[in-house]
């Protein structure tokens, strides 16, 4: 089973530009959520305040390609699957846990460089904090992640798969 992830970060509507059309389960993570303008399959955050007002945000011709959205997060949220075990305070990063939790054997990551390009929605001076947090590194190259996930940018992207 395949799963695109889209995170927020700058890169993700060139990542996806080079996939698109793909046929395959879609979850989108945090702001994306609201944007990502296509169907939906999955919505994921661990900000349970705001995942299900991303969900609520979609426009309405989104909402109408996307049937049931299954909402998932790493806290307590009204109508949400609660994933339970904390891997890091990365949103994107967890959004790949969840994916191998549910099933999903090859898992497409677009928008999430972990690195400090910043988001889609920052002014271009704006940077993320990555080189900061050492350990973001670390968690993208998990040995679960091995053969399953690729990062299509960024510095995590890795080899690519022959099934890409």
């Amino acid at each position: 089973m395949r799963l695109i992830i889209v995170g927020s970060g700058r890169c993700v509507w060139d990542d996806l530009e080079q996939l698109l059309p793909i046929e395959c389960d879609v979850m989108a993570v945090n702001d994306a959520i609201m944007h990502y303008p296509y169907k939906l399959t999955h919505a994921y955050s661990i900000d349970n305040s705001m995942l299900n007002e991303w969900v609520a945000a979609r426009r309405p011709w989104h909402k109408k390609l996307d049937g049931l959205v299954r909402k998932h997060c790493m806290f307590k949220c009204p109508n949400a699957e609660r994933q339970i075990l904390k891997v890091h305070a990365n949103s994107g990063i967890n959004a790949i846990h969840r994916g191998l939790d549910l099933g999903y054997t090859e898992i497409i990551v677009c928008g999430v460089p972990v690195d400090n390009s910043g988001h889609y929605f920052d002014p271009p001076w704006i940077e993320t904090n990555y080189d900061k947090e050492k350990d973001h590194l670390h968690y993208c190259h998990a040995p679960e992640f091995e053969g399953k996930v690729y990062f299509m940018s960024g510095r995590a992207s890795g080899k690519k798969p022959a099934w890409l």
